[in-house]
């Protein structure tokens, strides 16, 4: 697998997503939006190891791969924990969010 030509499509795929989110929602603005992002990418991560769990259910010879994709998603969910509390504190500092 080309990494550098994955990388590509990834961020091209992020692209497209956020392109449809545009036509759905208009354009971001930073000022006007409460959520607390680090809590949505929590709730993603979560999906993520959903969506593995349903995925090794379906194909149980996939248990390897699919624990490494837990134990990625574990990780990433750990940083976001830790990125929750700085984003509410800023939030906290600039008088907003939910």
């Amino acid at each position: 697998m080309d990494r550098k030509k994955l990388l590509q499509e990834f961020f091209a795929e992020a692209r497209k997503r956020e392109l449809l989110g545009l036509a759905t929602y208009g354009p971001f603005e930073p000022t006007k939006d409460t959520r607390i992002l680090s809590i949505e990418m929590q709730e993603e991560a979560v999906d993520v190891l959903n969506y593995s769990r349903f995925l090794l259910r379906k194909h149980p010879h996939l248990r390897e791969k699919t624990e490494g994709i837990k134990r990625l998603t574990f990780a990433l969910y750990y940083e976001l924990r830790k990125l929750e509390k700085v984003e509410l504190e800023l939030t906290r500092n600039q008088g907003g969010g939910n």
